[in-house]
Protein backbone atom coordinates (compact mmCIF):
# COMPACT_ATOMS: atom_id res chain seq x y z
CA UNK A 1 0.00 0.00 0.00
CA UNK A 2 2.65 2.52 0.80
CA UNK A 3 4.50 2.09 -2.51
CA UNK A 4 1.21 2.84 -4.35
CA UNK A 5 0.33 5.94 -2.19
CA UNK A 6 4.35 7.22 -3.16
CA UNK A 7 2.61 7.01 -6.56
CA UNK A 8 -0.81 8.01 -5.91
CA UNK A 9 -0.12 11.15 -3.47
CA UNK A 10 1.92 13.26 -6.35
CA UNK A 11 -1.02 15.16 -6.80
CA UNK A 12 -0.16 18.72 -6.14
CA UNK A 13 -1.95 21.14 -8.38
CA UNK A 14 -0.92 24.51 -7.80
CA UNK A 15 -3.32 27.31 -7.45
CA UNK A 16 -3.89 29.43 -10.36
CA UNK A 17 -7.23 30.89 -11.47
CA UNK A 18 -8.71 34.69 -11.72
CA UNK A 19 -8.70 37.23 -8.96
CA UNK A 20 -12.39 37.83 -7.07
CA UNK A 21 -13.85 40.46 -6.41
CA UNK A 22 -14.89 39.39 -2.71
CA UNK A 23 -12.98 39.62 0.41
CA UNK A 24 -12.27 36.29 1.02
CA UNK A 25 -11.25 37.23 4.44
CA UNK A 26 -14.71 38.04 5.59
CA UNK A 27 -16.23 34.81 4.31
CA UNK A 28 -17.85 32.45 6.85
CA UNK A 29 -15.24 29.05 6.68
CA UNK A 30 -17.83 26.40 7.83
CA UNK A 31 -19.49 26.00 4.58
CA UNK A 32 -16.24 25.59 3.24
CA UNK A 33 -15.46 23.08 5.61
CA UNK A 34 -18.10 21.11 5.28
CA UNK A 35 -17.98 20.80 1.70
CA UNK A 36 -13.79 19.88 1.70
CA UNK A 37 -14.93 16.79 4.06
CA UNK A 38 -16.84 15.49 1.09
CA UNK A 39 -14.73 16.05 -1.26
CA UNK A 40 -12.02 13.59 0.64
CA UNK A 41 -14.89 10.98 1.65
CA UNK A 42 -16.02 11.06 -2.22
CA UNK A 43 -12.21 10.92 -3.23
CA UNK A 44 -10.89 8.29 -0.81
CA UNK A 45 -14.68 6.12 -1.77
CA UNK A 46 -14.12 6.30 -5.46
CA UNK A 47 -16.26 8.72 -6.49
CA UNK A 48 -14.29 11.82 -7.71
CA UNK A 49 -16.21 12.16 -10.95
CA UNK A 50 -18.76 14.20 -8.76
CA UNK A 51 -16.29 16.40 -8.06
CA UNK A 52 -15.46 17.43 -10.94
CA UNK A 53 -18.00 20.38 -11.97
CA UNK A 54 -16.84 22.03 -8.83
CA UNK A 55 -13.61 22.44 -10.70
CA UNK A 56 -11.86 25.71 -11.91
CA UNK A 57 -11.58 25.72 -15.45
CA UNK A 58 -7.77 25.96 -14.99
CA UNK A 59 -7.76 22.95 -12.52
CA UNK A 60 -10.05 21.27 -15.23
CA UNK A 61 -7.52 21.51 -17.80
CA UNK A 62 -4.01 20.32 -15.26
CA UNK A 63 -6.10 17.60 -13.81
CA UNK A 64 -8.13 15.31 -16.25
CA UNK A 65 -11.24 13.83 -15.10
CA UNK A 66 -9.88 10.28 -16.34
CA UNK A 67 -7.22 10.64 -13.80
CA UNK A 68 -8.48 11.63 -11.14
CA UNK A 69 -11.02 9.10 -10.97
CA UNK A 70 -8.22 6.41 -11.89
CA UNK A 71 -6.70 7.49 -8.74
CA UNK A 72 -9.44 7.60 -6.58
CA UNK A 73 -11.22 4.37 -7.40
CA UNK A 74 -7.30 3.21 -6.58
CA UNK A 75 -7.70 4.11 -2.88
CA UNK A 76 -11.41 3.09 -2.69
CA UNK A 77 -10.19 -1.30 -3.63
CA UNK A 78 -7.60 -0.62 -0.72
CA UNK A 79 -9.68 0.70 1.80
CA UNK A 80 -12.82 -0.18 3.65
CA UNK A 81 -14.34 2.59 5.42
CA UNK A 82 -13.11 6.59 5.68
CA UNK A 83 -13.24 8.63 9.22
CA UNK A 84 -12.84 12.43 9.32
CA UNK A 85 -10.57 12.90 12.32
CA UNK A 86 -10.34 16.76 12.24
CA UNK A 87 -10.84 19.54 10.13
CA UNK A 88 -9.19 23.26 9.95
CA UNK A 89 -8.90 26.10 7.34
CA UNK A 90 -7.43 28.92 6.92
CA UNK A 91 -6.60 32.36 4.39
CA UNK A 92 -3.60 31.63 1.68
CA UNK A 93 -3.34 34.15 -0.92
CA UNK A 94 -6.92 34.86 -2.46
CA UNK A 95 -8.02 31.04 -1.81
CA UNK A 96 -9.35 29.49 1.50
CA UNK A 97 -7.45 26.29 2.15
CA UNK A 98 -9.05 23.37 4.08
CA UNK A 99 -7.28 20.55 5.72
CA UNK A 100 -8.91 17.35 6.51
CA UNK A 101 -7.63 14.41 8.37
CA UNK A 102 -8.95 11.11 7.15
CA UNK A 103 -8.65 7.28 8.67
CA UNK A 104 -8.82 4.88 6.33
CA UNK A 105 -8.17 1.07 6.80
CA UNK A 106 -4.65 1.42 5.63
CA UNK A 107 -3.40 5.02 6.97
CA UNK A 108 -4.35 8.36 8.06
CA UNK A 109 -4.36 11.10 4.75
CA UNK A 110 -4.59 14.32 4.79
CA UNK A 111 -6.88 16.42 2.03
CA UNK A 112 -6.22 20.10 1.54
CA UNK A 113 -8.97 21.42 -1.00
CA UNK A 114 -8.46 25.02 -1.93
CA UNK A 115 -11.81 27.15 -2.95
CA UNK A 116 -11.89 30.22 -4.37
CA UNK A 117 -14.70 32.92 -2.68
CA UNK A 118 -17.32 31.39 -5.02
CA UNK A 119 -16.97 27.86 -4.15
CA UNK A 120 -15.12 26.91 -6.75
CA UNK A 121 -12.27 24.22 -5.89
CA UNK A 122 -8.81 25.86 -6.89
CA UNK A 123 -6.42 23.26 -6.00
CA UNK A 124 -6.42 19.55 -4.48
CA UNK A 125 -3.53 18.04 -2.53
CA UNK A 126 -3.24 14.37 -0.64
CA UNK A 127 -0.89 13.28 1.74
CA UNK A 128 0.27 10.63 4.06
CA UNK A 129 2.44 12.92 5.76
CA UNK A 130 0.84 15.41 7.94
CA UNK A 131 0.91 18.76 6.90
CA UNK A 132 2.93 21.83 8.32
CA UNK A 133 1.19 22.07 11.83
CA UNK A 134 0.15 25.90 12.27
CA UNK A 135 2.30 27.88 14.59
CA UNK A 136 1.66 27.36 18.67
CA UNK A 137 1.76 30.01 21.14
CA UNK A 138 5.75 31.13 21.50
CA UNK A 139 6.70 29.77 17.93
CA UNK A 140 8.27 30.71 14.97
CA UNK A 141 9.00 29.49 11.76
CA UNK A 142 12.44 28.38 11.02
CA UNK A 143 14.30 26.81 7.85
CA UNK A 144 16.86 24.50 8.78
CA UNK A 145 20.28 23.41 6.43
CA UNK A 146 20.73 22.94 2.59
CA UNK A 147 17.46 21.62 2.39
CA UNK A 148 15.31 24.61 3.86
CA UNK A 149 13.64 21.88 5.76
CA UNK A 150 10.39 23.56 7.99
CA UNK A 151 10.87 23.87 11.65
CA UNK A 152 10.24 25.31 14.69
CA UNK A 153 11.85 27.68 17.06
CA UNK A 154 10.16 27.31 20.47
CA UNK A 155 10.31 30.25 23.31
CA UNK A 156 9.25 30.77 26.41
CA UNK A 157 8.03 34.46 28.19
CA UNK A 158 11.76 34.61 30.04
CA UNK A 159 14.24 36.24 27.12
CA UNK A 160 18.03 34.44 26.33
CA UNK A 161 16.58 30.87 27.58
CA UNK A 162 18.62 27.49 26.94
CA UNK A 163 17.99 25.96 24.30
CA UNK A 164 17.54 22.00 23.60
CA UNK A 165 17.72 20.71 19.49
CA UNK A 166 15.35 17.77 19.36
CA UNK A 167 16.11 14.95 17.14
CA UNK A 168 13.55 12.05 16.32
CA UNK A 169 13.99 8.02 15.88
CA UNK A 170 14.49 6.62 12.66
CA UNK A 171 12.49 6.96 9.93
CA UNK A 172 10.78 9.88 8.26
CA UNK A 173 9.48 11.99 10.60
CA UNK A 174 7.97 15.90 10.43
CA UNK A 175 9.17 18.13 13.60
CA UNK A 176 6.36 16.62 15.83
CA UNK A 177 7.74 13.31 15.49
CA UNK A 178 4.16 11.79 14.97
CA UNK A 179 3.65 8.16 15.75
CA UNK A 180 0.04 5.97 15.63
CA UNK A 181 -2.78 7.20 14.19
CA UNK A 182 -3.90 9.40 17.48
CA UNK A 183 -1.62 11.38 16.38
CA UNK A 184 0.62 10.83 19.49
CA UNK A 185 3.90 14.10 19.05
CA UNK A 186 6.48 12.94 21.58
CA UNK A 187 9.00 15.92 20.25
CA UNK A 188 5.66 18.35 20.19
CA UNK A 189 4.80 17.48 23.88
CA UNK A 190 8.55 17.59 24.90
CA UNK A 191 8.70 21.75 23.21
CA UNK A 192 5.62 22.51 24.86
CA UNK A 193 6.79 20.81 28.14
CA UNK A 194 9.98 22.71 28.43
CA UNK A 195 8.38 25.91 27.39
CA UNK A 196 6.37 26.05 30.61
CA UNK A 197 9.71 25.25 32.29
CA UNK A 198 11.38 28.62 30.33
CA UNK A 199 13.78 26.32 28.28
CA UNK A 200 13.40 26.91 24.26
CA UNK A 201 13.48 24.08 22.07
CA UNK A 202 14.22 23.78 18.44
CA UNK A 203 12.82 20.74 16.24
CA UNK A 204 12.01 20.65 11.96
CA UNK A 205 11.07 18.32 9.56
CA UNK A 206 13.69 14.93 8.96
CA UNK A 207 15.07 15.43 5.81
CA UNK A 208 13.77 12.58 4.30
CA UNK A 209 10.65 13.43 5.15
CA UNK A 210 10.39 16.88 3.97
CA UNK A 211 11.86 15.22 0.38
CA UNK A 212 11.65 11.23 0.11
CA UNK A 213 13.33 11.68 -3.04
CA UNK A 214 16.72 12.91 -1.46
CA UNK A 215 17.18 9.41 0.02
CA UNK A 216 16.23 7.75 -3.43
CA UNK A 217 18.42 9.65 -4.87
CA UNK A 218 21.64 8.84 -2.84
CA UNK A 219 23.42 5.47 -3.30
CA UNK A 220 25.75 6.28 -0.81
CA UNK A 221 23.29 7.54 1.77
CA UNK A 222 25.09 7.52 5.16
CA UNK A 223 23.78 8.66 9.16
CA UNK A 224 25.30 12.20 8.44
CA UNK A 225 22.69 12.67 5.60
CA UNK A 226 19.71 11.19 7.50
CA UNK A 227 20.40 13.24 10.40
CA UNK A 228 23.90 14.72 11.36
CA UNK A 229 24.40 16.96 9.10
CA UNK A 230 21.13 19.13 9.66
CA UNK A 231 21.78 18.72 13.12
CA UNK A 232 25.18 19.97 12.72
CA UNK A 233 24.11 23.16 10.31
CA UNK A 234 21.66 23.92 13.81
CA UNK A 235 24.47 24.27 15.81
CA UNK A 236 27.09 25.85 13.50
CA UNK A 237 24.41 28.47 12.88
CA UNK A 238 23.21 28.86 16.48
CA UNK A 239 23.78 32.60 17.34
CA UNK A 240 21.80 33.29 13.95
CA UNK A 241 18.74 32.18 16.49
CA UNK A 242 17.26 35.17 18.78
CA UNK A 243 15.69 34.98 22.55
CA UNK A 244 18.13 32.13 23.21
CA UNK A 245 21.06 31.68 24.99
CA UNK A 246 23.43 29.85 23.02
CA UNK A 247 26.10 28.90 25.39
CA UNK A 248 23.67 27.03 26.83
CA UNK A 249 22.94 24.76 24.14
CA UNK A 250 21.60 20.92 24.47
CA UNK A 251 20.54 18.02 22.09
CA UNK A 252 18.36 15.58 22.96
CA UNK A 253 17.52 12.86 21.20
CA UNK A 254 14.94 10.29 20.83
CA UNK A 255 15.70 6.55 19.77
CA UNK A 256 17.85 6.69 17.22
CA UNK A 257 18.51 10.43 18.02
CA UNK A 258 19.28 8.51 21.27
CA UNK A 259 21.90 6.71 19.42
CA UNK A 260 23.56 10.01 17.38
CA UNK A 261 23.86 11.82 20.73
CA UNK A 262 26.93 10.98 21.29
CA UNK A 263 28.94 11.69 18.31
CA UNK A 264 27.55 14.86 18.24
CA UNK A 265 28.60 15.88 21.64
CA UNK A 266 31.97 14.74 20.99
CA UNK A 267 32.27 16.95 17.69
CA UNK A 268 30.65 19.80 19.20
CA UNK A 269 32.23 21.08 22.74
CA UNK A 270 29.87 23.78 22.55
CA UNK A 271 27.09 21.59 23.50
CA UNK A 272 26.67 21.69 27.27
CA UNK A 273 25.02 18.44 27.35
CA UNK A 274 23.37 15.53 25.65
CA UNK A 275 19.51 13.47 26.59
CA UNK A 276 18.98 10.15 25.05
CA UNK A 277 15.57 9.09 25.95
CA UNK A 278 14.97 5.62 24.80
CA UNK A 279 18.01 5.26 23.21
CA UNK A 280 21.24 2.61 23.24
CA UNK A 281 24.66 2.31 22.59
CA UNK A 282 23.82 -1.21 21.02
CA UNK A 283 24.29 -1.42 16.94
CA UNK A 284 21.09 -0.82 15.30
CA UNK A 285 21.26 -4.29 13.77
CA UNK A 286 21.21 -6.07 16.80
CA UNK A 287 17.96 -4.28 18.08
CA UNK A 288 16.25 -4.60 15.26
CA UNK A 289 17.36 -8.63 15.07
CA UNK A 290 15.34 -8.53 18.30
CA UNK A 291 12.41 -6.24 17.62
CA UNK A 292 12.05 -8.12 13.85
CA UNK A 293 12.25 -11.74 15.62
CA UNK A 294 9.82 -11.03 18.04
CA UNK A 295 7.30 -10.00 15.69
CA UNK A 296 7.95 -12.76 13.49
CA UNK A 297 6.86 -15.21 16.61
CA UNK A 298 3.62 -13.23 17.45
CA UNK A 299 2.58 -13.54 13.69
CA UNK A 300 -0.10 -15.53 12.82
CA UNK A 301 1.58 -17.49 10.37
CA UNK A 302 2.34 -20.99 10.03
CA UNK A 303 6.05 -22.51 11.82
CA UNK A 304 6.96 -23.33 7.53
CA UNK A 305 6.40 -19.09 6.73
CA UNK A 306 8.20 -18.30 9.97
CA UNK A 307 10.88 -20.16 9.60
CA UNK A 308 10.95 -18.27 6.06
CA UNK A 309 10.81 -14.83 7.78
CA UNK A 310 14.05 -15.98 9.79
CA UNK A 311 15.78 -16.58 6.74
CA UNK A 312 15.46 -13.71 5.20
CA UNK A 313 16.03 -11.66 8.28
CA UNK A 314 19.15 -13.37 8.67
CA UNK A 315 20.58 -12.92 4.87
CA UNK A 316 19.77 -9.70 5.44
CA UNK A 317 21.93 -9.62 8.71
CA UNK A 318 24.47 -11.80 7.45
CA UNK A 319 24.97 -8.77 4.97
CA UNK A 320 25.69 -6.18 7.39
CA UNK A 321 28.12 -8.19 9.50
CA UNK A 322 30.16 -9.73 6.74
CA UNK A 323 30.55 -5.83 5.11
CA UNK A 324 29.04 -6.87 1.64
CA UNK A 325 29.79 -3.48 0.68
CA UNK A 326 27.01 -4.12 -2.61
CA UNK A 327 24.41 -4.64 -0.31
CA UNK A 328 20.87 -3.00 0.62
CA UNK A 329 20.11 -4.73 3.78
CA UNK A 330 16.75 -3.76 4.90
CA UNK A 331 16.21 -1.68 1.98
CA UNK A 332 19.11 0.86 2.66
CA UNK A 333 22.56 0.99 0.87
CA UNK A 334 25.83 -0.74 2.91
CA UNK A 335 27.24 2.72 3.42
CA UNK A 336 24.49 3.68 5.68
CA UNK A 337 25.48 0.33 8.09
CA UNK A 338 28.91 1.54 7.93
CA UNK A 339 28.56 5.16 8.92
CA UNK A 340 26.53 4.28 11.87
CA UNK A 341 29.73 1.69 12.92
CA UNK A 342 31.96 5.19 12.77
CA UNK A 343 29.78 6.45 15.69
CA UNK A 344 28.87 3.83 17.51
CA UNK A 345 28.40 5.33 21.04
CA UNK A 346 31.74 2.96 22.27
CA UNK A 347 33.83 3.82 19.77
CA UNK A 348 33.12 8.10 20.29
CA UNK A 349 32.23 8.01 23.99
CA UNK A 350 36.10 8.36 25.04
CA UNK A 351 35.71 12.16 23.50
CA UNK A 352 32.13 13.10 25.31
CA UNK A 353 32.87 15.38 27.91
CA UNK A 354 29.40 16.62 28.80
CA UNK A 355 26.91 15.62 31.47
CA UNK A 356 24.86 12.61 30.02
CA UNK A 357 21.59 12.11 30.89
CA UNK A 358 19.55 8.76 30.03
CA UNK A 359 15.99 7.67 30.16
CA UNK A 360 14.23 4.66 29.56
CA UNK A 361 10.79 3.80 30.01
CA UNK A 362 10.08 0.34 31.64
CA UNK A 363 7.40 -1.10 29.34
CA UNK A 364 9.37 -0.16 25.86
CA UNK A 365 9.24 -2.90 23.56
CA UNK A 366 11.70 -1.91 21.06
CA UNK A 367 14.37 -0.40 23.15
CA UNK A 368 14.81 -2.68 26.51
CA UNK A 369 15.69 -2.17 30.03
CA UNK A 370 17.71 -5.00 30.38
CA UNK A 371 19.83 -4.76 27.31
CA UNK A 372 19.90 -1.39 26.28
CA UNK A 373 19.38 0.51 29.64
CA UNK A 374 22.03 -1.87 30.74
CA UNK A 375 24.35 -1.50 28.51
CA UNK A 376 24.70 2.55 28.46
CA UNK A 377 25.43 1.73 32.32
CA UNK A 378 27.64 -0.87 32.09
CA UNK A 379 29.15 1.63 29.09
CA UNK A 380 29.25 5.19 31.66
CA UNK A 381 30.24 3.07 34.49
CA UNK A 382 33.16 4.79 35.03
CA UNK A 383 32.28 8.44 34.09
CA UNK A 384 31.44 11.13 36.54
CA UNK A 385 28.16 13.83 35.79
CA UNK A 386 25.85 10.92 34.39
CA UNK A 387 22.75 10.42 35.53
CA UNK A 388 19.62 7.35 34.99
CA UNK A 389 16.03 7.34 35.04
CA UNK A 390 13.67 4.14 34.36
CA UNK A 391 10.10 5.46 34.41
CA UNK A 392 7.91 2.70 35.40
CA UNK A 393 4.60 2.31 33.27
CA UNK A 394 6.08 4.13 30.27
CA UNK A 395 6.31 2.84 26.88
CA UNK A 396 8.97 3.84 23.89
CA UNK A 397 6.87 7.76 23.31
CA UNK A 398 7.10 8.35 27.16
CA UNK A 399 3.55 7.83 27.78
CA UNK A 400 1.75 5.71 29.88
CA UNK A 401 1.41 2.02 28.56
CA UNK A 402 -1.92 1.19 27.80
CA UNK A 403 -2.36 -1.89 26.02
CA UNK A 404 -0.72 -4.85 25.44
CA UNK A 405 -0.22 -4.77 22.03
CA UNK A 406 2.04 -0.99 21.19
CA UNK A 407 0.54 -0.42 18.03
CA UNK A 408 -2.82 -0.05 19.65
CA UNK A 409 -0.69 1.83 22.70
CA UNK A 410 0.26 4.14 20.03
CA UNK A 411 -2.86 5.03 18.29
CA UNK A 412 -4.66 5.37 21.54
CA UNK A 413 -4.26 9.01 22.27
CA UNK A 414 -1.72 10.19 25.12
CA UNK A 415 1.03 12.77 25.90
CA UNK A 416 4.55 12.22 27.10
CA UNK A 417 4.60 12.23 31.33
CA UNK A 418 4.94 15.14 33.39
CA UNK A 419 7.22 13.61 35.42
CA UNK A 420 9.73 13.33 32.33
CA UNK A 421 9.50 16.69 31.91
CA UNK A 422 10.08 17.81 34.62
CA UNK A 423 13.36 15.78 35.06
CA UNK A 424 14.76 17.01 31.85
CA UNK A 425 13.86 20.59 32.89
CA UNK A 426 15.44 20.53 36.00
CA UNK A 427 18.50 18.66 34.84
CA UNK A 428 18.91 20.68 32.07
CA UNK A 429 19.06 23.72 34.82
CA UNK A 430 21.53 21.96 37.07
CA UNK A 431 23.79 21.40 34.14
Amino acid sequence: MKKRLAVLLILLIFLTGCSSKTDINTLDRAPFEAKAEEVAKLFLTGEAEKLYPDFTSTLAQQLPEGTLVSQSRQFSTQNSYVQTLEITSQVIDKYIAVDVLSEISSANINTRVSYTAEGKIAGLFFTTKPLTPALLPGEEEIKVGEHALAGRLMLPDSDKAPVVILIAGSGSHGMDEIIGKAGNAALRDISLGLQEKGIATIRYDKRFYSDQTLAAQNKNLTIQDEVLDDVDWVIQNIESFKGIDTSQLYVLGHSLGGMVAPDIAARHPEVKGIISLAGSPRKLENIMEEQLLAQIEKAEMSEEEKESQREILSNELAAIRKADTKSAPFGVPFSYWESLNEIYAPKVIGQVKQPILILQGSEDVQVFVDRDFAAWKDLLKNRDHVTFKLYEGLNHLFMKKMHDDPMEDYNTPNHVDKQVIEDMAEWIKNN
